[in-house]
């Protein structure tokens, strides 16, 4: 079963400066266009490669793309290779735009 976050309950997190790891799983030019400042860019193709990396990682571990539909895919994928602590974020980075989320550009 996939785990989600709300983006205003990631917000509330971020604030509070709880470790957080963001690993966008969309393309490199989704990434260059747009994403959330901290995001590391793991893209979905890329993730199974890189799960002996993932699965260690301190704190909340936290699923991002542009609906949140690849990142349930990649929450997937990492809880079949045996790294399951990984949130989902809810809606993506389009329900991270609508609560004005920081956004680096470009």
């Amino acid at each position: 079963m996939t785990v989600t976050l709300g983006p205003r309950e990631l917000q509330a997190k971020l604030g509070t400066g709880e470790t957080v790891i963001m690993l966008d799983v969309r393309t490199s030019a989704e990434y260059e266009t747009r994403h959330i400042p901290g995001s590391v860019l793991v893209p979905l193709d890329a993730l199974s490669d890189r799960c002996s990396e993932l699965g260690d990682l301190p704190g909340t571990v936290v699923l991002v793309c542009e609906s949140g539909m690849r990142s349930e895919e990649a929450c997937q994928k990492l809880a079949a290779t045996g790294c399951g602590n990984a949130q989902v974020l809810d809606g993506g980075i389009m329900s991270w735009a609508e609560i004005n989320g920081e956004l680096t550009h470009g």
